[in-house]
């Protein structure tokens, strides 16, 4: 299978900051395990991993920038804000439907092209 070009924003703007993008060849997150993205708070930068198809980087990426938004809206890795498991399965399941969607709306535009294909 053929892999999908797709340019990376070198940067994102999230609530008037500026987040680099960046990739890795070997991600490991602090705890020691290997890892496919990482949203480094401090130095306010996204990493993905390089080795990712596409899907699977897309995916990757929207969940670090669903962690860098909660960070910015200081939801998150704050005093009294929301973090742990909570914070990963939020960034997992808003990064899983934000991919159907675009999965519905791509078939959807497929099956047009197809009807389209069939009627002319």
């Amino acid at each position: 299978m053929k892999r999908k070009k797709l340019r990376w924003p070198k940067s994102v703007w999230i609530k008037g900051s500026e987040w680099r993008i960046k990739t890795k060849t070997r991600l490991t997150h602090p705890d020691g395990t290997r890892c496919d993205g990482i949203c480094d708070y401090d130095n306010k930068v996204i990493y993905l991993s390089n080795g990712l198809v596409f899907r699977r980087r897309l995916h990757t990426f929207i969940h670090e920038w669903l962690h860098a938004v909660f960070f910015e809206l200081h939801v998150t890795d704050h005093e009294g804000g929301v973090g742990g498991i909570l914070e990963e399965v939020l960034c997992d399941g808003v990064s899983a439907a934000l991919m159907e969607m675009g999965e519905i709306k791509f078939l959807g535009a497929r099956a047009r092209q197809r009807n389209k294909v069939k009627n002319d």
